[in-house]
């Protein structure tokens, strides 16, 4: 494990606990270097959300999945976290696809993605989720 700096972990198990105010934050990063990095790819979505992440009932776990479009690179992305009853990650993955899918399609990828990531670990009882209200 590499060194740490005095305060990371604090920030970081704060964050944990304040999922909305680390998005918040991760974006004001992002809009402060944006002039410093290489211009941001336009990103598709079918909705943006908030909403407050639940637990599963005991004996299941949560999959949730969400797929992005990035037009400008002609990509697509998914991502797949697998949790238990108790908000511990217990798996998770993403991929890069070389194509940019339409923000439909790639919510469908991502849910298919997720469905088979979850059987090949061995979970059979679970609670799907995801944030396109077309697909779900």
């Amino acid at each position: 494990m590499g060194a740490q700096k005095k305060g990371a972990t604090r920030f970081s198990e704060e964050l944990a606990h304040v999922p909305l105010q680390a998005i918040l934050l991760a974006d004001s990063f992002t809009t402060k270097f944006r002039p410093i990095t290489l211009d941001r790819p336009k990103v598709l979505s079918l909705s943006l959300s908030l909403s407050i992440w639940q637990t599963p009932p005991l004996g299941l776990v949560k999959i949730n999945f969400d797929g992005a479009v990035f037009e400008d690179a002609n990509m697509s992305g998914v991502g797949v976290v697998i949790k238990d009853n108790n908000g511990f990650v217990l798996a998770s993955c993403s991929e890069k696809i070389p194509q940019a899918y339409k923000p439909d399609e790639i919510e469908t990828l991502a849910a298919k993605k997720a469905l088979s990531f979850a059987h090949e670990l061995g979970f059979r009882c679970a609670i799907l989720e995801g944030d396109s209200l077309g697909l779900i």
